[in-house]
């Protein structure tokens, strides 16, 4: 996944934000979660080994207001 700061909502694309990524999938213990600071005015890469099959990624800004979304995705090998 590549995460890159665009500015919107009034922000600097300079400041800092942190960012939870969540997924499930098939892969014991089903439910992983990785924490990232996009913190550069360039894009941050985050790779995310869910697998084949289908998974449910959520990206979430931490923070007050929280603004998140939640998609499935289905993987071929």
């Amino acid at each position: 996944m590549t995460l890159t700061p665009t500015g919107n909502f009034g922000a600097s694309p300079e400041c800092a934000a942190p960012v939870k990524l969540e997924w499930i999938n098939g892969i014991a213990p089903f439910g992983h979660a990785v924490t990232v600071t996009v913190d550069k005015p360039g894009p941050t890469r985050v790779d995310i080994p869910i697998g084949a099959g289908v998974s449910l990624l959520t990206v979430q800004m931490l923070g007050v207001p929280a603004f998140g979304t939640s998609q499935y995705m289905w993987m071929q090998p």
